[in-house]
């Protein structure tokens, strides 16, 4: 499983690279949560101000590979969660709680399982000629588990039209319903990729940790308390320089 994922780490930055570009980078249940592993060993690096997703070959991820998928029956829900949810679960929490903001650089499509998880990311870039689809629909299969990664990035009538249709997004229109923060001709894709990590990491992992903290306790609470969290974090941080 490891030869998987190409995981590298220069200066401030951890980069993981999906390694299975003749599968089109599915994630397997195994891969899924070797990668949710990873993802969680690499933002307990006290050096690392950032994690980068990104897909060798043509594509970031067709989606779910299920040649790992159990096949026994299950007897009750709790059964089947453990094998068949947990997993991909556990990856979308592992980019949410990662105290430092982890970057998704789509190319090709971000389908199914790579949508979900491109979206989930704090920051998705996308080159121009990229795709995002969510397409379990077609074969009469709701795809809540998927969604459940982009819920809290898309407006519910956006992801419900694009689950519903099945139709599947250029990277313009991925932006526009916030599934993806920036659009880059695809020349011009490597070179933005690295100076939007070079910008992101020049603040400490003290600030970027504050901000993804407001982002993901914030999103809840009504207007009065989302500003009293930002306060109170600021103030954290501004108290902990003078120690």
């Amino acid at each position: 499983m490891a030869e998987d994922f190409i995981h590298e780490r220069d200066s401030t930055v951890a980069r993981i690279t999906f390694n299975m570009p003749a599968k089109g980078n599915a994630l397997s249940l195994g891969r899924a949560t070797a990668l949710g592993k990873l993802i969680g060993e690499c933002a307990a690096d006290e050096d690392v101000r950032a994690i980068l997703l990104r897909g060798a070959g043509a594509h970031f991820c067709r989606g779910r590979d299920r040649s790992d998928d159990p096949t026994e029956k299950f007897a009750t829900l709790r059964e089947w969660r453990a094998a068949l949810t947990d997993p991909v679960l556990g990856l979308f929490t592992a980019v949410r709680d990662a105290p430092i903001p982890v970057v998704a650089a789509v190319t090709g499509l971000a389908n199914g399982l790579g949508c979900a998880l491109a979206g989930a990311c704090d920051v998705t870039i996308a080159a121009e000629d990229a795709q995002f689809g969510i397409p379990a629909m077609d074969q009469n299969r709701p795809p809540t588990l998927a969604m459940s990664g982009a819920f809290d990035r898309v407006l519910p009538k956006h992801l419900q039209w694009m689950v519903y249709t099945c139709r599947k997004l250029d990277a313009r229109a991925a932006k526009e319903i916030g599934l993806v923060s920036h659009v880059v001709p695809a020349g011009d894709f490597d070179a933005e990729v690295e100076r939007t990590l070079a910008e992101m990491t020049k603040a400490g992992r003290g600030a970027l940790i504050a901000v993804k903290k407001y982002v993901r306790e914030s999103r809840l609470l009504d207007v009065r308390a989302a500003a009293e969290l930002g306060g109170n974090i600021q103030g954290e941080f501004e108290l902990a320089l003078d120690d």
